[in-house]
């Protein structure tokens, strides 16, 4: 809950504005954003998202090694808060922990049932 609310406090999550029906403009009831590696990106009714990212990145944008000297450093180079900074990568962890899991479980008991 406090990654979400990092998350908010940054003013990561906005709304959408569509057109049904090529008629007017109006805004979506509803709040989303999108978090992922350095250049992800989502497509959603013709419009694409990039992914905030959950991990340091590089003068290039990509997903920087954990060996620096400061984590969190490129992300405040970015603009991010203290606070929305600690969310992300909590978010990236949170992920990596889940990804990790995935892959055991569907190693030891789907795997083996697979011919």
């Amino acid at each position: 809950e406090s990654s979400f609310d990092g998350m908010d406090a940054g003013d990561l999550f906005l709304y959408d504005t569509v057109q049904p029906g090529k008629k007017r403009l109006t805004r979506t009831s509803v709040t989303r954003t999108l978090v992922g590696d350095p250049g992800s990106t989502y497509k959603y009714l013709g419009l694409r998202l990039f992914s905030h990212p959950w991990t340091d990145v590089d003068k290039d944008g990509n997903m920087q090694s954990k060996e620096q000297k400061r984590v969190g450093s490129t992300l405040h180079k970015l603009g991010y808060s203290e606070k929305t900074t600690s969310a992300l990568l909590a978010m990236g962890r949170a992920n990596a922990y889940l990804t990790e899991r995935s892959n055991t479980m569907l190693k030891k008991f789907v795997a083996p049932n697979v011919q």
